[in-house]
């Protein structure tokens, strides 16, 4: 064998090999995309199924809202209208963020960085949510009561303190695990493009 057919024979298995890692490298980045929307699913299926909870319960209450026949009430239930709209859509548009991180384009730190910053939002979005979930806890059974049987909870404050202690509790530990369950899902998501990047 000749050096000039070395050389070809060299060059053929060369691209060979580039072309192998080229769609190996495909394959990995399209791996990781299905991964990464798996796990975005996992995040959003749920929340699109609360947001369709507080949007009917919200139009439940605005429909009836001539109900709430005093100021008080008009008030809680301006604010039980607001945490059932408002919230709802700024945890989705957080969520669907991470779904503009485009992975296997631009370059890994970008990509990383990004991501980082969706995260970091989303987070701060769930947790400030949380805390409006305790207003939405305040107003929540006057609003109800007063909406679907003309009741004034406030007349019987024994039922209003149970409610809010027993709904108290329940919200506590239900937040406090959530955000621990959301922080590491968007924690493996981060780890799948690091992985990617390197």
């Amino acid at each position: 064998m000749d050096l000039d057919t070395m050389k070809k024979n060299w060059e053929k298995l060369s691209d060979e090999i580039e072309k192998q890692k080229s769609i190996t490298d495909k394959l990995i980045i399209d791996m990781t995309k299905e991964k990464y929307n798996n796990n975005l699913r996992r995040i959003l299926v749920p929340e699109i199924i609360g947001a369709i909870i507080c949007f009917s319960a919200a139009i439940y209450a605005l429909i009836h809202f001539d109900r709430l026949d005093t100021w008080y009430f008009q008030i809680l239930g301006v604010l039980f209208l607001i945490s059932l709209i408002i919230f709802p859509m700024i945890v989705l548009r957080s969520i669907f963020s991470l779904s503009e991180i485009s992975i296997g384009n631009g370059t890994s730190k970008e990509m990383i960085d990004r991501f980082i910053q969706k995260r970091k939002n989303l987070l701060l979005v769930q947790k400030i949510t949380a805390v409006s979930n305790f207003v939405l806890l305040f107003t929540t059974l006057p609003v109800t009561s007063k909406v679907m049987n003309n009741k004034d909870i406030f007349l019987e404050p024994m039922k209003l303190i149970l409610f809010v202690l027993i709904m108290g509790t329940f919200l506590f530990f239900f937040t406090t695990w959530y955000l621990k369950s959301l922080k590491k899902k968007t924690q493996n998501m981060q780890k799948m493009l690091e992985d990617l990047a390197y």
